[in-house]
This record gives C-alpha cells, sequence and structure tokens, in this order.
C-alpha cells in the first residue's frame, strides 16, 4: 500500500476505533441467533468437574467446566479456605477488591467465537505494568497492537509504518479487544451468584454475571485476581469464551519489562 493511500485511511481506521468500544456489547449480540449450545474450547488436557470441598457441584447454569492445567509461572501459596467461607454475591466484591494485582506481568489469552456451524479462534497477548497496558490482538494473519498509558491510546498495525494516537487515557483496551483482565468492570447488581471451586487445576472464585439475556461465566484466580476463564452464554447458547493459556510476572530483569511498553522503532505517527 503507498504511503498516501495508508494517510488517507487513517480517518476512516481511527472512526473505526472509537467506535468500536460504544459497540462492542453490540458485538457480543452478533451470534444470538447463530451461537450453537456447545461451545469448541481452546484445546487443553481434560479435567474434572469443578466441585466445592464438600464435593458437590456449585455450576447451577451448566457452563463447560474444563479447566487447563496449573497456571504457569505461579508459586504463591493458595489462600486458606476459610478465607471463602462466607463468599456470596454480597461479599465477594469486597474479596476480590482485596486481592493484590501483580504489579508487572504477561498473560495470553485464547478467544473462541463460535456462531453457525462453526468457530473462529485469535489470541489477545496483554503486558501490564503500573497502570499502562499492552495488548497485541493476532486474528486471521493480523496482528494489531494496542498500548494505554497515562497520555492516551496508540495504536498500531504490524508491517504498517503509520500509527493512530487517541488522548483518552480512559480508552478502555480490554473492551476493544473483547477479553477482560479482572472483573472490576461487573456492576454488584449484574452478579446473580459466587462460589468457591475447588478443581484438579486448582481453586477459582467462580461468579455468574446475568445482564438481561447476556449470562457471563467467570473464574478467578484467587492468587492474582486476574480471570483465569470467561464464557459468554446468549439465551443458553454459549457464543464467546476467553481463557488464559499463558501467565508469568514480570520483572526488571525481564526485557519486556521495558521493551513492551515502547513503540517500535519502525513506526512514525500518522
Amino acid at each position: 500500500m503507498k504511503r498516501s493511500e495508508k494517510k488517507a485511511a487513517l480517518p476512516v481506521l481511527l472512526a473505526v476505533v472509537l467506535a468500536l468500544a460504544a459497540l462492542f456489547t453490540a458485538f457480543r449480540f452478533l451470534f444470538r441467533e447463530k451461537a450453537e449450545t456447545a461451545i469448541v474450547l481452546p484445546e487443553s488436557s481434560a479435567a474434572e468437574e469443578p466441585e466445592t470441598d464438600a464435593g458437590e457441584s456449585t455450576l447451577r447454569t451448566g457452563p463447560d467446566t474444563e479447566a487447563a492445567e496449573d497456571l504457569p509461572g505461579q508459586d504463591s501459596a493458595r489462600a486458606p479456605d476459610d478465607t471463602f467461607l462466607s463468599l456470596t454475591t454480597d461479599s465477594v466484591r469486597k474479596i476480590l477488591d482485596d486481592i493484590p494485582l501483580p504489579d508487572a506481568f504477561y498473560e495470553a489469552m485464547a478467544v473462541t467465537v463460535a456462531a453457525g456451524e462453526g468457530s473462529e479462534q485469535h489470541t489477545v497477548e496483554l503486558w501490564s505494568k503500573g497502570g499502562m497496558l499492552r495488548a497485541r490482538v493476532s486474528r486471521n494473519g493480523s496482528v494489531t497492537d494496542y498500548l494505554r498509558t497515562e497520555e492516551g491510546l496508540t495504536i498500531w498495525i504490524e508491517g504498517e509504518e503509520e500509527i493512530i494516537r487517541i488522548a483518552s487515557p480512559a480508552a478502555d483496551v480490554e473492551e476493544l479487544c473483547g477479553v477482560r483482565v479482572t472483573t472490576a468492570s461487573v456492576p454488584d447488581e449484574q452478579i446473580q451468584y459466587a462460589e468457591y471451586l475447588t478443581t484438579s487445576s486448582g481453586k477459582y472464585i467462580y461468579l455468574e454475571t446475568k445482564q438481561d439475556a447476556l449470562e457471563i461465566n467467570w473464574w478467578v484466580d484467587p492468587d492474582t485476581g486476574l480471570v483465569y476463564m470467561l464464557q459468554q452464554i446468549w439465551d443458553s447458547a454459549a457464543c464467546y469464551s476467553v481463557r488464559q493459556t499463558d501467565y508469568r510476572i514480570l520483572t526488571p530483569a525481564d526485557e519486556a519489562y521495558t521493551s513492551a511498553f515502547l513503540l517500535p522503532e519502525t513506526q512514525t505517527e500518522g
């Protein structure tokens, strides 16, 4: 593509990006008439159905309970079980808010969208440090990067020269990418059910939220407060899932601790 053509396309791309956040909810509903009743989750080793410590299943709405292997790179001890003895829809917000988030970390998420007779999968990589968030979305051979800092949002596409800057520190990178790092954005009134689940791969805080016909099941790691997996269900049909496939703490000794939050040298502001 010629440079002049790229510059001519920038206003259109900018308009699309600005509209994405507002239309993300509508994107979820796009699949409501076509969504299948069973979602194809990313491949992982088989695991037991999540159970409570008493041995009874707590999943009332029947979400896919396949859990992946233990979270890689996590060494911290599990929170004591008695911390969650009183976990209810009223208390779960405080419990989640009291979990200290990692100062800097990397995680990879597998996203699966089910529609009609097939499904589409893509990946989202996230780097987080001190309020900054970098996201890389790889879909159908195209790679788009989003970098949110206190100065605003910067977007660039791999292989292109120009970048787009949006001077809004409130830009929701997670919404633009279709993932959620934490449950902080979930309104308390949407929480319908909460339980502490024990699975073969570990323990999770499990939530069910509902807004109109859209239900979301959340599995949250009690050590980090990060969302390990979520599944969206529209009118009893699973249509969208996000699952953590990699996770590790970043330290100053890691190259990504600094490089992940810099623009590539080949990029120029358009």
